[in-house]
């Protein structure tokens, strides 16, 4: 049996994964100056810094957009059926169909962003800093580690437990829904009424 636990008790405050996505959110602004600063000092004798500058700025990007989808569109959705769940309510529709098309979407972008983090580790060969690097060189692979560990854990949260949660509770949501009376189109000669079924719709995560 389906079994519910309000997502609040799961993620404080209702912030789902918020807590490393606002580190990341709000590192990387300084993480692109500190990244500018060193390639002006250093970007002659280690033209990598260029990849990596190049790499990082798409990638925050990518992820400012990316945040920006979640926080308006997704989650205030996932609470909202989390909020009709509680009161036993069916859930108000979605713009955009099922749960799982803009799950589907995120855990895509996701993949993107590992595949970004990887380039970023070969290219510094996994943040090993030149014997010339100064401070600031080390305090910007300090800050892109840091930065990589923040990601891999919200996108962790996110496709292994927030995501799977919220299309399990569609699904249950769905399944509580009342069966839908299939009428024929017209009443036959004789008066009588076959043709009438009852059709029980069975909850999908692959389309409405």
């Amino acid at each position: 049996m389906w079994t519910f636990t309000p997502q609040s008790s799961v993620f404080p405050e209702y912030s789902y994964a918020a807590v490393p996505a606002a580190r990341f959110d709000g590192s990387y602004p300084c993480v692109l100056a500190l990244t500018a600063k060193v390639v002006g000092v250093h970007g002659k004798n280690h033209p990598e810094l260029l990849q990596v500058q190049q790499t990082f700025s798409a990638l925050a990007e990518e992820l400012r957009v990316h945040l920006m989808k979640e926080e308006q569109t997704l989650f205030p959705y996932i609470g909202l059926m989390e909020e009709s769940t509680l009161a036993g309510e069916p859930a108000p529709p979605a713009t955009f169909g099922r749960v799982a098309n803009p799950v589907r979407m995120m855990m895509h972008e996701h993949d993107g962003a590992g595949e970004a983090l990887r380039a970023l580790g070969s290219i510094t060969a996994d943040y090993t800093v030149p014997e010339d690097g100064c401070v600031s060189y080390r305090t910007l692979y300090g800050a892109l580690q840091g930065f990589e560990a923040d990601l891999h854990q919200h996108i962790h949260l996110e496709n292994n437990i927030l995501f799977p949660r919220a299309m399990a509770m569609e699904a249950h949501i769905n399944s509580q829904r009342p069966a839908v009376l299939q009428l024929p189109r017209e009443a036959p000669r004789d008066g009588g009424f076959p043709g009438c079924r009852v059709e029980q719709r069975q909850p999908s995560l692959t389309g409405p």
